[in-house]
């Protein structure tokens, strides 16, 4: 199974060098392998559809309120 990176967040449109949203994305990379785990995300086609739903919720991180 392949891990996100800083580089997967920014590629698909996160703006990692701003503050705020490049906090978020450190706090995903740092746990994702529990999270992944708890949630049996155990395939890299999980990982994608993981990565497709937080973009599309959040405005790629921009938005965290609903």
């Amino acid at each position: 199974m392949r891990l996100l990176t800083a580089q997967d967040f920014k590629s698909t449109g996160w703006d990692v060098g701003d503050k705020v949203i490049g906090a978020l994305v450190n706090g995903i990379i740092s746990t994702q392998k529990s999270v992944f785990a708890k949630y049996d995300i155990t395939q890299d086609l999980h990982i994608v559809h993981f990565m497709a739903q937080i973009s599309h919720e959040s405005g790629e991180g921009e938005e965290m309120t609903e």
